[in-house]
């Protein structure tokens, strides 16, 4: 390994298994892991997002080293003289052909064959901290903020608050289940579930170690897998199993599942 901390785990077209650490790129194979050396500046980055788009680029969402572009020889960070005006870059969405959004600390970055520039397509007012993404199986794409959810369906853009019945407007990550309901997990309030158009709310009343959740992941049998800041949790429909609470060797914070 690169870094004891991992921030990501990315399966690739090529049969990869990449692991975005807090200093670089590890390749995970044949139960072997090792380094993935690519430049100076990446290989000692906080790579916090690694995604890959349809022509087959990798990019390298970084803290602190704004983002890169692999497109497998040649090696593209985009910083501040490019147009990108902070190094703090959470993920990288393909938005349609040669345009791409990067969600930043300070906003929504857009990078087309003109350059990088500011956009703010939902009209939001203050500055906005967006931290993922989801395009679903009806290919609507979904934002997580600080000011809640965007959901875009191409044309307009609906804003999902905690007025709205989200279980908190600092929105981490977003997950949808084999059944298309959507799981919403928050900085700070535990998840959101939205299913038949009604959210619902777990959180450390329900049994959750932490309201603080990083991710979530659903198996093949169904049950839920989620990342928190005081461990891992399943969810098997009916409750929480809290595995901290079985006194395994799990770490406190579970960022990668």
């Amino acid at each position: 390994l690169s870094h004891n901390r991992i921030y990501t785990v990315f399966f690739g077209s090529k049969g990869r298994t990449l692991l975005g650490t807090g200093k670089g790129i590890s390749v995970f194979k044949d139960t072997v892991c090792s380094a993935f050396k690519i430049g100076e500046v990446l290989d000692n980055a906080n790579v916090f997002n690694i995604s890959e788009d349809s022509k087959q680029n990798l990019w390298f969402s970084s803290l602190g080293s704004a983002v890169f572009r692999f497109n497998g020889k040649v090696l593209k960070n985009f910083i501040a003289k490019d147009g990108l005006e902070t190094n703090f870059v959470f993920s990288v969405l393909e938005y349609k052909k040669n345009t791409y959004w990067f969600l930043t600390d300070v906003g929504l970055y857009e990078l087309t064959d003109k350059g990088i520039k500011l956009i703010n397509p939902a009209d939001l007012t203050d500055k906005v901290t967006y931290y993922s993404y989801l395009k679903d199986k009806n290919n609507v794409t979904w934002l997580a903020c600080n000011k809640g959810v965007l959901k875009h369906t191409g044309k307009t853009f609906q804003l999902f608050t905690q007025k709205k019945g989200l279980v908190n407007n600092n929105i981490w990550k977003i997950f949808q289940d084999r059944e298309q309901n959507l799981w919403f997990a928050s900085k700070e309030n535990g998840l959101s579930k939205l299913a038949n158009e009604q959210f619902l709310m777990y959180t450390i009343k329900d049994g959750l170690a932490s309201n603080e959740i990083d991710r979530i992941y659903q198996s093949k049998d169904g049950h839920y897998w989620i990342g928190s800041r005081k461990g891992l949790i399943m969810y098997d429909g009916e409750k929480f199993l809290n595995y901290k609470a079985f006194e395994r060797q799990v770490p406190d914070r579970i960022t990668a599942i």
